[in-house]
């Protein structure tokens, strides 16, 4: 005989109510759990100005990756000239840093093999030229796929960007690079897409033609040099905060973004529960 027959009906229907109950929190505190597990890098950037100083300039990459907290990405800007100046490879580091053409030579990427493991590594080329004092070519983005070393669950794209400026026939250009990230950004659904450097406009002018338009938040405490974070489908991020450093004889500021990604929780792993 069942002992449950021996209890009052009222009885048993709190006795019932506490166990879904019980249930429902415990299902509640597990979906919390996972969406909980987390996973911390930093990225450098630093548009280091690299023309008239180009020892002092590669010298200045150096101390960035040795610049402490440690970081997982060092991302730089106008370095066409210190490449010459900097032995490649960089112990511990791997980097996509083109050779050429001069454009392609402004914009590197590095990241130390002890936080993340590049996957591959391309440039996204852009056609329209430009004009800064003087004719330019077009620029060259790089763009790597990563793995967090640690926590391998965490997989992300990055662009290093530097815009064309914001002056007078530069219009195409400027827009090229945005419709290009945009699309970029659409291609690569499934993992967190980042993008970081010399945006060469203010935090709205961005916020609104590049962050809104991938469904990316922007982070920034700089006139033009900011970090886009979008989500993919599994990981996303938890907090962004931004570091201001020194600016290492540039007129801009070293900045350290300090990412924390998020696992998110899958809706469709959801247990199948038989209650006797």
């Amino acid at each position: 005989m069942q002992m449950s027959n021996f209890l009052p009906g009222n009885l048993k229907a709190s006795t019932a109510r506490m166990f879904c109950t019980l249930v429902t929190m415990f299902l509640a505190t597990v979906s919390v759990a996972q969406a909980q597990q987390t996973a911390s890098m930093s990225i450098i950037n630093h548009n280091i100005k690299s023309g008239g100083r180009p020892q002092e300039a590669a010298d200045s990459i150096v101390s960035l990756m040795e610049t402490p907290p440690d970081k997982a990405l060092v991302l730089v800007n106008e370095a066409n000239y210190a490449r010459e100046y900097f032995d490649l490879p960089h112990p511990a580091w791997h980097h996509i840093w083109p050779g050429s053409p001069h454009e392609g030579r402004g914009n590197a990427i590095f990241t130390r093999d002890a936080a993340a493991t590049m996957l591959s590594s391309w440039v996204l080329a852009m056609e329209e030229p430009w004009t800064h004092n003087q004719p330019k070519d077009p620029r060259v983005y790089p763009v790597v796929k990563c793995q967090m070393v640690v926590s391998p669950w965490v997989q992300f794209h990055c662009v290093n960007v530097h815009f064309p400026t914001n002056r007078t026939g530069n219009g195409p250009a400027r827009q090229e690079s945005i419709n290009r990230l945009i699309a970029l950004s659409e291609s690569k659904p499934d993992i967190p897409f980042i993008i970081c450097g010399d945006f060469n406009m203010g935090a709205t002018a961005a916020r609104n033609s590049i962050a809104d338009e991938i469904g990316g938040q922007l982070y920034s405490d700089a006139s033009v040099d900011h970090i886009i974070v979008r989500p993919g489908k599994d990981v996303g991020f938890e907090n962004v905060s931004v570091v201001k450093l020194g600016l290492l004889g540039s007129d801009h500021h070293a900045i350290r973004y300090n990412l924390t990604f998020v696992q998110l929780p899958d809706p469709s792993h959801v247990s199948d529960w038989t209650l006797y």
